[in-house]
């Protein structure tokens, strides 16, 4: 079986950073592991270009529950990002509850 890189989260996003490049948008989403008796979460950045980052900074605010499909990627020795190929909005925050 040949390699595969493929992620998909659900998450809440938590910053948003318009326009990091020409090209790009960079958000955070907040991704909770539930264990036994706490929660904890894990913050990972993701990155959207072209007509997809135009959509992410046309729609998408803080707080909003999102399910990002995608690819994870090296970012030049400082850590890993997610490459979104595409981003569904599931619901603001206000409309949702972390189960």
């Amino acid at each position: 079986m040949k390699d595969y890189n493929h992620v998909t989260l659900v998450g809440e996003v938590t910053n948003i950073a318009n326009q990091v490049d020409d090209e790009g948008t960079l958000f955070i989403l907040k991704v909770n592991r539930n264990k036994k008796d706490e929660t904890e979460s894990d913050y990972i950045p993701v990155y959207s270009y072209k007509n997809l980052a135009d959509v992410v900074n046309e729609n998408v605010n803080t707080g909003y529950r999102v399910l990002v499909d995608g690819k994870i990627k090296r970012q030049n020795g400082k850590g890993f990002h997610v490459e979104a190929d595409s981003i569904t909005i599931l619901s603001p925050k206000k409309e949702w509850k972390n189960v």
